[in-house]
């Protein structure tokens, strides 16, 4: 139920090293991700075309407007947008609280 508020969102930039796109999209910390951006080389079909990277990053929908904006800014071009079905943490909130009842008797 809770991925039904998040959206992922990716991107294709330009730039010359993964850092340097970072560098762009961490400066508008609310839209750069739930723990940050994902970098990945792009392998461009044209081989002059070398300098490629897809960004993806999970955000609010809520803050979809702002997010596009700020990839725009950052040179983003060639942005998808995706509903997740499903968000996972590193631990389960109602486990966790079930664990603490047991606990408590």
């Amino acid at each position: 139920m809770r991925a039904r508020s998040y959206i992922s969102l990716t991107a294709n930039m330009q730039g010359v090293s993964p850092e340097a796109i970072l560098h762009d999209l961490v400066k508008e910390r609310g839209l750069a991700g739930l723990r940050g951006p994902t970098i990945a080389k792009v392998y461009s079909r044209n081989i002059n075309e070398d300098d490629w990277y897809a960004v993806t990053i999970v955000v609010e929908q809520k803050n979809l407007p702002g997010a596009i904006d700020h990839l725009r800014h950052a040179g983003a071009a060639d942005i998808t947008v995706a509903s997740l079905n499903y968000y996972f943490e590193s631990n389960s909130r109602n486990f966790e609280a079930l664990l603490e009842k047991i606990k408590r008797g």
